[in-house]
């Protein structure tokens, strides 16, 4: 019997998850560097990915900067003044 999988290519699939996904693709590296340098555990950054958990603004800013992106990129609701 298959066990049902959480997350994965479902409905819990959000932009934000997109769009973390598609720029450790253009900078070929991979969500562990990216906890890494960001300085928060894998699963943590997992979570933020899979929209099971909501960043808070320094994790937000901590991950655009590893990523060399504006904030708003990935989170463009988020305004920055």
């Amino acid at each position: 019997m298959k066990r049902a999988r959480r997350g994965g290519r479902g409905k819990n699939r959000g932009a934000p998850f997109n769009r973390l996904e598609r720029l450790l693709l253009e900078r070929q590296m991979t969500q562990q560097q990216l906890a890494d340098r960001c300085g928060v555990h894998r699963t943590h950054l997992i979570s933020i990915m899979r929209r099971r958990k909501e960043p808070g603004i320094i994790v937000c800013l901590k991950i655009a900067k590893a990523l060399r992106v504006e904030v708003e990129r990935i989170w463009p609701n988020i305004r920055l003044e």
